[in-house]
Parts: C-alpha cells; structure tokens; sequence
C-alpha cells in the first residue's frame, strides 16, 4: 500500500520538496494504522483468552444449586477464591 501511494504521490505532486512532505506523512499514517491494527487483534484476542479461562473454570468446578442458598459442590481439589 505504501508504494502505491507514493506512486499515486509522485504523478500529482509536482514539486519535490512537497512530495518529500507527503510521503512522510503519508508514512507516519501507515505507521499509525499498523500500531492500532495490532493493539486492537491483541485486546481481542486478550478478551478472548479471558473468556475462555472463565468459562474452563466454571467447568473445573462443578456446583449445582439442591434448594435455594443450597449448593452442592466437590471437596476433593483446590477451590479458586473467586468461584468459592
């Protein structure tokens, strides 16, 4: 993308200091986009890592609820803080 944009750049800009200019801002915004573009794939995949680890934590510890403020629940194992 960047090459055809200092191309596109190069056939409209007619006086070289001012393409000089362009290309370098036009590089600063690709780099821009590139970082955001890998900030916004890492908290997705972040979130998604979080979620998962959730969701296998419920499923390591089964509870089941017998009557109501009554659950049953094994003994045997580690209980997590955040599940007990």
């Amino acid at each position: 993308m960047r090459h055809l944009l200092t191309e596109i750049l190069q056939e409209r800009v007619q006086k070289p200091e001012l393409l000089a200019d362009d290309v370098w801002t036009v590089d600063i915004l690709l780099d821009k986009l590139g970082v955001l573009t890998v900030e916004i794939f890492q908290k997705s995949r972040n979130q998604i890592i979080v979620r998962q680890q959730q969701e296998l934590l419920e499923l390591s510890t089964p509870v089941v609820t017998l009557w109501q403020n009554i659950l049953a629940l094994p003994l045997i194992g580690t209980l997590a803080s955040a599940r007990t």
